[in-house]
């Protein structure tokens, strides 16, 4: 069978996880994947992240040259390379390939149809454009360690690399778009992304914006009071963690109400739901009540092995739960196995290894992963036409049919960059309307909302209809729905059989969890997000004699831990993932079924320690106060606030000791500690940033004052202005990725049903037939 980037020769100038795993997907799906590596490097054992467990699967499929780029023979080479690719993945700091003779000006010159993508941390511009690119620097920076303090009065460590695997992302979705205009035009393009970019997807309440309204002479307020340990009710009953028999500990993930009540069944108290005190769980209801549920969970799972608990949850099939696992755990997780997100690869240094499986599964186009090179071919030549001039997906049509935020996201995303994307939502809107309010609202950025009730047999055929002109059509229902939609792959390609039909799922179309429920809290107990951001320690072990109060605090924290991320990480792949179907479809002419899944996204998330093989080294883990995993990259307390510091090689080391009086010769967290107490945190930061040292503010305000306040915001051109139909106008954060000659637009949303007239008209309904439709509340109209 085909893959999709066969032919495709790309060049791969990275370092680091997120260059890594964007070169890595290509290898897999068929390009021809050439890695310079510094001379004194063997294979991917040259690579900077040459310490992560990750790093054998980051490079698979590669073939390596050992190229010198401070020798004119190294340029020279360079340079040859780069005529003959198709794509270049670079990850150096602004201005470096400029020095070194390489930058895209030259590369232009060389091979006009090239695809050059550029990782940065920051942007190509503003103050901190050249500050070491660390992921903890750019989330110390927009204020993300402050919010992830949860009440303690101090910043927290961030230990999910999330923002390494958004960057990837990004990367893959910006050259997936470059090569289709290179398709349609003959002309390759400047690609761009960076990490603070990518931290817009995890801001999924929109937080910034309402931030953004401030008042701008607001003054920004001090981080809180470490707050005094408390075991009252979390907020949400929905995602609680509790403590089973044998010591074990279960995220729960009900948040429908009806979701919530089977839970309450399966643990033996759901006769409370006829109780008018009960009438607003899981989000709801006086503390008391809350208290109640919340003793009633704990007790109850305190009566069951977690394997007594998990067969009662398959068995019925109506309950989100998960046993939370370390990611070396979730590697055993049995839908994992059955989804292929772990595959046996031979590496000739390693042996057999256990690494990740691929992205999305592609029926027409499947991955081929491998360890070795591809062998060498040719990438269809293009064709000449115009630019499209409203973005690089122009022309492309996302019919959509996802609620919350893991599916909807990812075609909010490709909206940006100018695919038309109509929403088919229910007559009472997408469930995270409920979070949103009547305002704008992230996942209908650049979408057409289209209201219809498709349990009704005249909804499901207008459904049909406008699904048989489109490009994409894309859904999360659990299996079985889609058929009693009408809306199923045989129904809706026999109508369209070039369709991208995706189903991006929790745990995948079938297996031994397919039926299951699942919330973010689900991926991140599956795949280890939660209990690597619990830091060492956490959760105690099966034998830990735990108090009631004690197993309180557990569960607090091991909620507190399981944050948002693992759902931003599953719209990612989604947009990723329909992309790659995309240029499959302008290479091989076929439209294809492909799968995501929120557990394959979050894998890959955390993909520096998602991999088996003799030796491998032991992940790194944060502390247990979650500081940071070492005394070279950590938050430190100043004489007035807290810094994040970064320096990870000899020679950042030696800038330092070089740079500070006092300095200790050896690095030592103690030492480090008395000394940076010495100083403010404004003086740290002027002075190492001077130094070319990571050392940054880690007590700003918040993401929303950082875009607002911060001129590193303005400067990598993060917001954009748009307006609402309702609100008026208003700042969002701009595309992830810039493309140099076919940019994306930013827009904002508009309200429920306010497409269904017009679109329906598209599909050759009369204005009296739709008046009709409405009436019988089949269809809705804004």
């Amino acid at each position: 069978m085909p893959t999709i980037f066969e032919g495709l020769r790309v060049l791969d100038l990275t370092h680091g996880q997120p260059g890594a795993v964007t070169t890595m997907v290509l290898a897999d799906n068929g390009a021809t994947v050439t890695r310079i590596e510094p001379p004194d490097g063997v294979g991917y054992r040259g690579d900077p992240s040459r310490s992560a467990p990750g790093r054998p699967q980051w490079h698979r499929g590669k073939r390596f040259e050992r190229v010198d780029l401070t020798e004119p023979a190294g340029i020279d080479r360079a340079r040859a390379l780069i005529a003959e690719s198709d794509v270049l993945v670079e990850a150096f700091r602004p201005g470096v390939l400029e020095r070194l003779g390489i930058g895209w000006a030259v590369q232009r010159e060389l091979n006009s149809a090239l695809v050059s993508c550029s990782i940065t941390a920051f942007g190509s511009e503003g103050p901190l454009r050249d500050v070491p690119g660390y992921e903890a620097i750019v989330h110390a920076v927009a204020g993300r360690l402050t919010e992830s303090g949860a009440g303690r009065g101090r910043p927290g460590y961030i230990a999910v690399p999330y923002l390494s695997f958004a960057s990837s992302q990004s990367a893959l979705q910006g050259i997936c778009a470059a090569l289709l205009v290179r398709q349609a035009t003959g002309i390759g393009q400047r690609v761009e992304t960076s990490l603070l970019a990518n931290l817009t997807p995890y801001d999924i309440l929109d937080g910034a914006r309402h931030a953004l309204a401030a008042p701008a002479d607001a003054t920004p307020s001090p981080l809180p009071a470490a707050a005094a340990p408390s075991t009252a009710a979390p907020f949400s009953l929905a995602y609680l963690t509790s403590r089973t028999a044998d010591g074990h500990w279960i995220q729960w993930a009900n948040m429908a109400p009806h979701l919530f009540w089977a839970e309450a069944d399966l643990l033996g108290f759901g006769d409370r739901r006829t109780d008018p005190a009960y009438a607003a769980m899981p989000n709801g209801g006086s503390d008391a009540v809350r208290m109640a549920v919340w003793d009633a969970v704990l007790a109850a799972t305190a009566e069951l092995t977690a394997d007594d608990l998990i067969d009662r949850v398959l068995a019925g099939g109506a309950v989100g739960a998960e046993i939370m696992r370390t990611t070396q755990e979730g590697m055993d997780h049995p839908q994992a196995r059955h989804n292929g997100d772990v595959v046996v690869v031979v590496d000739p240094d390693l042996g057999r290894t256990e690494q990740l499986g691929p992205v999305a599964t592609f029926s027409f186009t499947p991955s081929a992963i491998a360890v070795g090179p591809r062998a060498d071919a040719t990438w269809p030549t293009a064709r000449r036409g115009e630019l499209p001039a409203r973005g690089p997906l122009s022309g492309i049509t996302i019919v959509e049919a996802a609620v919350m935020y893991a599916g909807p996201y990812g075609p909010s995303v490709l909206a940006d960059y100018g695919a038309r994307v109509i929403k088919l939502e229910p007559l009472t809107g997408d469930p995270m309307g409920f979070y949103y309010g009547d305002g704008p609202a992230k996942v209908m950025y650049g979408k057409e909302r289209v209201s219809l009730d498709l349990k009704q047999p005249e909804a499901q055929a207008i459904a049909q209809r406008i699904i048989a002109s489109a490009d994409v059509f894309v859904h999360n229902y659990r299996p079985g729905v889609p058929e009693r939609l009408g809306i199923d792959e045989p129904t809706v390609r026999a109508l369209n059989p070039r369709l991208v039909y995706l189903y991006a799922g929790a745990y995948g179309a079938d297996g031994p969890y397919s039926a299951l429920p699942a919330y973010h809290p689900s991926a991140g107990a599956m795949c280890g997000n939660a209990v690597l951001q619990a830091g060492t320690g956490m959760p105690p072990g099966p034998d830990a004699e735990l108090s009631d109060e004690e197993t309180k605090q557990v569960s607090l924290h091991l909620s507190s831990a399981n944050e948002g991320n693992p759902d931003p990480n599953a719209a990612m792949a989604v947009a990723t993932a329909i992309l790659l179907a995309l240029v499959a479809r302008v290479r091989h002419g076929e439209g294809q079924s492909i799968q995501t899944t929120m557990l394959s996204a979050n894998a890959y998330a955390m993909s520096d320690d998602w991999i088996r093989y003799a030796g491998k080294p032991d992940r790194i883990e944060p502390d247990a106060e979650l500081n940071g995993v070492g005394p070279t990259y950590r938050l430190y307390e100043t004489a007035d606030g807290w810094v994040f510091f970064a320096c990870t090689n000899e020679s950042e080391w030696a800038r330092f000791v070089d740079t500070v009086p006092g300095a200790p010769r050896v690095p030592d967290a103690d030492a480090l500690s008395a000394l940076f107490r010495t100083r403010t945190t404004d003086e740290w930061q002027r002075d190492m940033v001077a130094a070319g040292v990571a050392c940054v503010r880690a007590d700003s305000p918040g993401y929303g004052w950082f875009l607002r306040d911060h001129p590193q915001a303005a400067a990598a051109g993060l917001l954009a202005d748009v307006q609402h139909p309702t609100t008026g106008p208003h700042r969002r954060q701009s595309p992830m990725a810039t493309l140099s000659l076919t940019p994306g637009r930013a827009r904002s949303s508009e309200l429920l049903g306010a497409s269904t007239r017009r679109v329906l008209a598209e599909i050759g309904y009369t204005d009296d037939e739709i008046d009709r439709l409405a009436r019988d509340a089949i269809v809705g109209l804004k």
